[in-house]
């Protein structure tokens, strides 16, 4: 069985380089750290060994409808 890839952008704080990367594991593999890690730093808006890591625009507005979704239902 195959994993699901699922396209991140890094950016780096200190030098604004921009890099994207097909998968967790390969951005991962890129800068030295685990894949948990990187999706723990894309959760929190944290950064991992000075980049940050962002998914895909779609996969953002695919998480606001999500949250919107939530709203309407919490408040009724």
């Amino acid at each position: 069985m195959s994993r699901n890839r699922r396209p991140v952008t890094a950016i780096n704080e200190s030098t604004g380089e921009r890099k994207d990367f097909s998968g967790l594991y390969e951005a991962a593999k890129a800068i030295g750290s685990g894949h948990v890690q990187i999706l723990y730093g894309m959760l929190c808006n944290q950064a991992v060994r000075g980049w940050r890591f962002y998914d895909s625009p779609a996969k953002i507005r695919e998480r606001i409808k999500e949250l919107e979704d939530q709203l309407k239902m919490l408040e009724g």
